[in-house]
């Protein structure tokens, strides 16, 4: 395999041309007079560098996609993954939370479980001091000797990561139920910890079995499996575009260091609409902090995906914003942290696309009028991945 090399602006512009009338002749065939290629992707010179650098024949590529119940049902970002990693290698699953998690999330491939016993707080809005979340915007904590939460998928190499406090416990690990080692819980001070364990290349089950000794806290697990590509899907249902204002910075950051992505995707917007604390003079530089804490310019190339098309409105029948107001807040945010933009509802076909979707090609969108089903996820995928790496 040769070196990937972006071609030169000139020609993304033409490739973007072209996807924007592929794509939009297929969504809705009436608005592709009125569509043009920067409405929905803008990217700085230089602003995905790392990124295509990282995308060379026996690189890891690591993307980190932070976002809402969309990113949280690893819809786009499973469609995301498949394609980049057909063209560019499959580095693995990537980050997978671990111990009880809500009904909506999964990530295609893994199968997760856990005892009752394990407990996990999520990120919320009505948190009203930081919470050491990290990166997956969980926590799942036992207490109960016995307690087991496990995953299962192909990987070469696993890592389990896990939050040292004072008083902290003790957990075997077993993989494929064979004992593995354990990891320690205790320090003290709250940081997080890591360990790595090299498998054989093929499916395997990792295992979490708290001591019952004192509290064990887990944030996830890494399954990687060599060169190539990883999409971390890091969604939490019901987040707007500043909640991550509410996860500890020190422990988010100790994540990313662990991580070292070189994308950060920032993936919000869908319930900033019908969410009271929206602030119009405040949002724009509320998210580009956020950018700018999520990326390090030496490290990681960052993008902001704008939210896709919706009609689910409130009960009352009104909005708190409309998606054209929130939209380009984060757009101009993107340009003040300097991070490339993709506007995900332009690409669908624009204003009204979602009813027209749900109309005449049913088969790309959920019930509810917010939310894709695989297909129409994968179509959005389509033209992202055309235009992070053309």
């Amino acid at each position: 395999m040769r070196a990937y090399t972006a071609p030169p602006r000139e020609g993304r512009c033409a490739a973007l041309t072209k996807l924007a009338f592929l794509g939009h002749a297929a969504h809705d065939p009436r608005v592709i007079p009125s569509i043009a290629p920067a409405l929905f992707f803008l990217a700085p010179p230089g602003s995905l560098d790392r990124f295509h650098d990282a995308l060379d024949p026996g690189e890891t590529a690591r993307i980190a996609v932070f976002g809402d119940s969309h990113v949280a049902s690893d819809g786009p970002t499973s469609a995301l993954r498949r394609r980049l990693q057909t063209r560019f290698g499959d580095g693995g699953h990537g980050f997978v939370l671990l111990g009880r998690t809500w009904p909506l999330y999964r990530h295609v491939g893994v199968r997760l479980g856990a005892h009752p016993a394990w407990a996990t707080r999520r990120l919320r809005e009505r948190d009203r001091i930081p919470v050491r979340y990290g990166l997956g915007g969980a926590r799942s904590t036992a207490r109960i000797r016995g307690a087991v939460a496990w995953a299962e998928g192909e990987a070469s190499r696993i890592e389990i990561v896990w939050e040292r406090v004072p008083g902290g416990g003790k957990a075997r690990v077993r993989i494929d139920g064979r004992p593995a080692g354990e990891i320690d819980a205790g320090g003290p001070f709250p940081r997080t910890d890591s360990r790595v364990f090299d498998v054989p290349a093929g499916r395997h089950r990792i295992d979490v079995q708290a001591d019952g000794d004192g509290p064990v806290t887990l944030h996830g697990a890494v399954l990687e499996r060599g060169p190539g590509v990883v999409v971390d899907s890091l969604g939490v249902p019901a987040l707007v575009s500043t909640s991550l204002e509410r996860t500890d910075r020190a422990a988010l950051e100790e994540h990313l260091r662990l991580r070292a992505p070189d994308l950060v995707v920032f993936a919000f917007g869908t319930n900033d609409v019908r969410f009271d604390g929206f602030d119009r003079r405040g949002w724009r530089p509320r998210i580009a902090a956020i950018l700018r804490l999520l990326r390090d310019p030496a490290r990681s190339a960052c993008l902001v995906v704008g939210p896709i098309d919706r009609v689910h409105r409130r009960s009352d029948g009104r909005w708190v914003a409309s998606l054209d107001e929130v939209i380009a807040l984060q757009k101009g945010a993107a340009a003040d942290a300097g991070c490339a933009f993709f506007d995900a509802r332009a690409a669908m076909g624009g204003a009204g696309s979602m009813a027209r979707w749900m109309q005449e090609r049913p088969g790309l969108t959920l019930r509810d009028g917010v939310h894709l089903s695989s297909r129409g996820y994968d179509e959005i995928a389509a033209l992202l991945e055309k235009a992070i790496a053309p």
